[in-house]
């Protein structure tokens, strides 16, 4: 089953278009990297997805269909997603901002309404409990009691992620998870990565580092000026002359 499905996506900001009919899909338990050149179109795909920019085309996420343009969407089908800059709240501390991000701090079902009523101690307890599991996961237990005020940059990308990992995902769309972060860090982001796929989640994977989409992507997806340029394995993508062209000039305007 595809975790996600993207199907003539398109995206323009006046008479600009930003993406011009991307397609793409995200099997369950596969790691799919979206990659190409700065301004291609990456960030906008993501934002189609989870409703920040209007957006035309067709997106369904485990065989449902997703309506576009609708912030929200995407969450109640499962897709939690990470930003190029990390968003946290400066004044709760790292256990209390993913703790906004607990299935049991979203549910709107009469079911769940009655459970924070009446359970509003439990869960709480669940919720911190998941949270401190979700940040020791990651790497980031040391921003547990500290305000997002006075974290370092590497803190907040590593709560933000903690955050969309305690929703228990179906599909995680990460984009530049590695920015901030050290060589140790990248190392185990590696890892949280092979072993969420390995889990179910589909994941699309944006990120500067070729080293870490050649490692833990199955296949990659290549945008240029907002169309997609080419699709396949790593060792493929690379060998490609365009995709080359893309990112070191090596053909000349006309392709040769």
């Amino acid at each position: 089953m595809n975790a996600l499905e993207v199907r003539d996506v398109r995206v323009h900001f006046g008479g600009v278009y930003a993406l011009k009919g991307v397609s793409l899909t995200v099997p369950s338990g596969m790691c799919v990297g979206l990659t190409g050149p700065n301004g291609s179109g990456k960030s906008t795909l993501v934002n189609a997805v989870t409703g920040v920019v209007d957006a035309e085309g067709a997106v369904s996420v485990r065989d449902r269909p997703l309506q576009l343009c609708r912030p929200g969407r995407a969450a109640r089908l499962g897709v939690r997603r990470t930003y190029q800059t990390p968003r946290v709240h400066p004044k709760l501390t790292g256990i209390e901002n993913v703790c906004t991000g607990h299935r049991l701090a979203t549910g709107r079902s009469a079911t769940a309404a009655l459970f924070r009523r009446f359970g509003a101690g439990a869960a709480e307890r669940v919720r911190q409990r998941d949270a401190a599991a979700a940040l020791d996961r990651v790497g980031g237990s040391a921003a547990a009691g500290i305000t997002g005020s006075v974290m370092t940059y590497g803190q907040r990308r590593l709560v933000e992620l903690a955050r969309v990992l305690v929703a228990e995902p179906r599909v995680l769309l990460l984009d530049e998870p590695s920015a901030g972060l050290n060589d140790a860090e990248v190392t185990a982001l590696r890892s949280l990565i092979a072993d969420l796929a390995a889990e179910g989640v589909g994941v699309l994977l944006i990120d500067h580092r070729i080293s870490l989409l050649n490692e833990v992507c199955d296949r990659l997806v290549v945008l240029e000026e907002g169309l997609k340029l080419h699709e396949g394995e790593p060792a493929d993508v690379w060998r490609h002359d365009r995709v080359r062209a893309a990112y070191i000039g090596e053909l000349d305007d006309a392709g040769n």
